[in-house]
């Protein structure tokens, strides 16, 4: 995480990750399996086994180490109430919405989709909002593993809900020349 290592195998391993995006773990697994291959004649079977899951279990730490162990969880909603889901998850979990406008492949119809970055632990929160505000929202939640600014840096600045509104009204009165 830091852009250090143990030295041995993990300077090629950081190498793999510099250059190619191969996380450190993985790539250390690979380069010891080539090791473990060519010195299977030398042990036997269930040796070489009982090390490979070993270093796999390494190497997951690894992975699990360098990437930080807090996970965000990325969610897309697609549904008729996006901005009325979007509104309640700002309400009440403090995190910024993103609209996107989106387009069905299959009818081709609009579609509105709100996109959130949450801790894992808010993720049921934004379940219940959905379903609290349509039972038919479309959700797809992934991993998110390096997320950074505002609300995910150091400095996480909470919405001044009281302002937000505000902001949004002189905006508006901006842009009709007021």
């Amino acid at each position: 995480r830091f852009g250090s290592n143990t030295g041995g195998v993990d300077v090629l391993g950081a190498i793999l990750k510099k250059y190619w995006s191969i996380d450190v773990g993985t790539g250390v697994f690979l380069l010891n399996m080539l090791v473990i291959a060519a010195s299977a004649a030398l042990f036997d079977l269930e040796t070489a086994l009982f090390t490979l899951v070993c270093i796999y279990a390494t190497a997951e730490l690894t992975n699990r180490w360098a990437a930080g162990f807090n996970r965000e969880k990325a969610i897309f909603i697609i549904s008729e109430e996006s901005e009325k889901i979007g509104d309640a998850i700002m309400e009440s979990l403090h995190r910024g919405v993103t609209y996107l406008e989106g387009r069905g492949g299959f009818l081709q119809e609009k579609k509105d989709v709100a996109f959130v970055v949450v801790s894992l632990t808010q993720l049921a929160r934004v379940k219940a909002i959905c379903d609290c505000c349509d039972k038919n929202a479309f959700l797809i939640i992934a991993n998110a593993s390096e997320v950074r600014g505002r609300g995910f840096s150091r400095e996480r600045i909470l919405y001044q809900f009281a302002q937000r509104r505000e902001m949004i009204e002189a905006r508006e009165k901006e842009k009709d020349g007021e």
